[in-house]
C-alpha cells in the first residue's frame, strides 16, 4: 500500500537538530529522559551523555570529522492525518561510543590496573579475551590455590627452629672445646 504525501523541507535553523547514533546499540528504551551535554568551541562540537555510569561521547572533529563526511542528513517527520512529510535538515551525525572516564570517586578508590583491566574485559571484552583472562587468572599462584599451605608453613618453621637449636648446640660445644684447650695449655 502506497501513500502519496506532500514533502516540506523545513528551513535550517541556527541550531539544527542533532542526529545521534549508538553503534554499539542504544541504551535501554526505558531511559527517555537522557540528558545530553553539548559543548561548542568555534566549529568543533562535543556531545556527551551519561547512562548507568557509562559515558557516551561523539564529536564532529578528529576521527569523526564532518569534513570527512560528504553526506547531508535530514530527519523526516510524517504526519498521517495531513499526509505531510517534513524534512528537518541536520548537521553532522554524532556517533556516540561508550567511553571510559575516571571520576573523582574512582580516583579515590585507586583500584589496581589489573583489577580495572579484568573489570573492563568482563564488561566489554570478547569471548576469546574473557577466556584468555580466565586462563591467566587460573595460572596465578595464590594462597587459595595452594592446598596444605598452612601445614607446609608450620613444617618449615619447625625445621627452622630445629636448625637454630642445633646451631646453638654446636656453638655451645665449640665454647666448651675452647675452654678445655685453654685449661690444657695453662
Amino acid at each position: 500500500m502506497s501513500t502519496e504525501a506532500t514533502i516540506t523541507i523545513v528551513e535550517r535553523p541556527v541550531d539544527a537538530p542533532l542526529l545521534v547514533s549508538f553503534p554499539q546499540g542504544a541504551p535501554d528504551t526505558a531511559t527517555t529522559g537522557m540528558k545530553f551535554s553539548i559543548l561548542k568551541r568555534k566549529q568543533n562540537v562535543l556531545v556527551k551523555t551519561n547512562h548507568n555510569s557509562i559515558y557516551f561521547k561523539g564529536t564532529n572533529f578528529g576521527e569523526h570529522s564532518s569534513k570527512k563526511n560528504c553526506h547531508q542528513y535530514a530527519v523526516a517527520v510524517f504526519n498521517p492525518k495531513t499526509n505531510e512529510l517534513k524534512l528537518h535538515p541536520c548537521n553532522h551525525p554524532f556517533i556516540l561510543r561508550p567511553q571510559v572516564e575516571t571520576t573523582v570517586e574512582q580516583a579515590k578508590l585507586s583500584i589496581s590496573s589489573a583489577t580495572r583491566r579484568e573489570t573492563l574485559t568482563n564488561e566489554f571484552g570478547s569471548k576469546k579475551k574473557k577466556r584468555a583472562l580466565q586462563a591467566a587468572k587460573s595460572n596465578t599462584i595464590s594462597a587459595e590455590n595452594i592446598s596444605g599451605a598452612t601445614e607446609l608453613k608450620s613444617n618449615l618453621f619447625a625445621d627452622v627452629r630445629e636448625v637454630e637449636a642445633k646451631a646453638d648446640l654446636i656453638e655451645a660445644a665449640e665454647k666448651i672445646v675452647q675452654k678445655s684447650k685453654k685449661k690444657s695449655r695453662g
